[in-house]
């Protein structure tokens, strides 16, 4: 169970790039609380005096049984919610997790403004630019509202999301700004890699071993490597994106890549290395300081958030995954099938309101 609730740490971790959503207490409840069985949006805890809304918590609960559920089922496993080790069942691992991430976004706003952080219009206007950005890459308006309706998300819940994710940003600026109260000097970061075994790699995924020690073989005749290997991984459009900084909430390689590419130095080119269906070509870098940075900087969030005091409400001991996660997956499901047959997302019951 340990390493379940490791695995979700982390990604909430990854994910810290958004906020609490509104969610007003007393109005319809949409998809995530109809799935949760509560009768409306509501406050399911409070973190230093600040609520935390069930629909930033559901969104969150949801994401991370998707995310265990999935891991389990590639393992061919069961998905068991009410059974664990060590008194805490797999469902209580998904609630903590999603409770610990909710917690930190929710405070993201009072963290800034404790900073002295303003909202000024460019921020207005970038968040505007953003959602363009999004909209055009996903296909239009049309797919970016099934894709809100999907996760219970409104058009407001999106747009608080998109603040906070502003605000990380300018909070982790000032931690790379001399003088400001979240300034990380070059030592303490370096400091923190070293502990941690941070390294920065290049990686080149290849589906065929054969052409990847062709690769390699060219790539070590080369007379300059790392502009080569750039070019290479660039064309490649296999993913991971390349470089990584392993440590720092990139380590989605397979285990046997990661143990290569920790044993590499800056300039050393590995063997192939074969894993999870592909193979693997190397490149030892320099640590990328900026991710470094970033990961220690998520830390002390982190350690700001854990520091909170919180405060369980009814409605977080009345949701029980076992039930909430199949009738998510239940409504997710219908969302789909009406997609599918040219109906409006907005249209179904199962929308999330315009209140919310």
């Amino acid at each position: 169970m340990r390493r379940w609730m490791a695995l979700l740490v982390a990604l909430g971790l990854l994910a810290v790039s958004g906020c609490g959503l509104p969610g007003e207490n007393g109005s319809a409840p949409g998809l995530l609380e109809t799935a949760a069985g509560l009768p409306a949006p509501c406050a399911v805890a409070e973190a230093d005096g600040v609520s935390v809304g069930s629909r930033s918590y559901l969104y969150w609960l949801g994401r991370n049984c998707a995310y265990l559920s999935n891991a389990l089922t590639a393992q061919g496993r069961e998905t068991q919610w009410n059974q664990g080790t060590q008194g805490e069942t797999l469902g209580d691992a998904a609630k903590s997790a999603a409770l610990r991430t909710a917690v930190l976004y929710a405070l993201i706003p009072k963290i800034a403004e404790d900073c002295g952080i303003l909202w000024e219009d460019a921020d207005e206007a970038a968040l505007q630019e953003s959602r363009t950005a999004r909209i055009a890459a996903l296909g239009g308006e049309d797919a970016w509202t099934r894709q809100l309706a999907r996760w219970g998300l409104s058009e407001t819940d999106a747009q608080a999301l998109a603040r906070c994710h502003r605000l990380y940003g300018k909070l982790y600026s000032l931690s790379r700004t001399g003088g400001s109260a979240l300034y990380l000097p070059p030592e303490e970061i370096a400091g923190y890699a070293e502990k941690q075994g941070l390294c920065t790699v290049g990686v080149l995924a290849v589906p065929d071993t054969q052409a990847a020690e062709t690769i390699r073989t060219e790539l070590a005749g080369s007379a300059d490597l790392p502009a080569a290997f750039a070019a290479k991984a660039e064309s490649s459009g296999v993913r991971p994106e390349s470089p990584v900084t392993l440590g720092a909430g990139e380590d989605t390689l397979p285990e046997e890549v990661i143990q290569t590419a920790k044993a590499l130095t800056p300039g050393q080119l590995s063997p192939v290395v074969t894993a999870g269906g592909q193979s693997f070509l190397l490149l030892g870098m320099e640590l990328d300081e900026d991710a470094a940075a970033r990961a220690l900087f998520d830390q002390r969030l982190t350690e700001r958030a854990e520091q909170a005091e919180v405060k369980l409400l009814a409605a977080y001991e009345d949701i029980d995954p076992g039930k909430f996660y199949p009738a998510l997956t239940a409504a997710q499901a219908a969302l789909d099938a009406n997609s599918e047959a040219g109906a409006s997302p907005s249209g179904s019951a199962l929308a999330p309101s315009a209140s919310g």
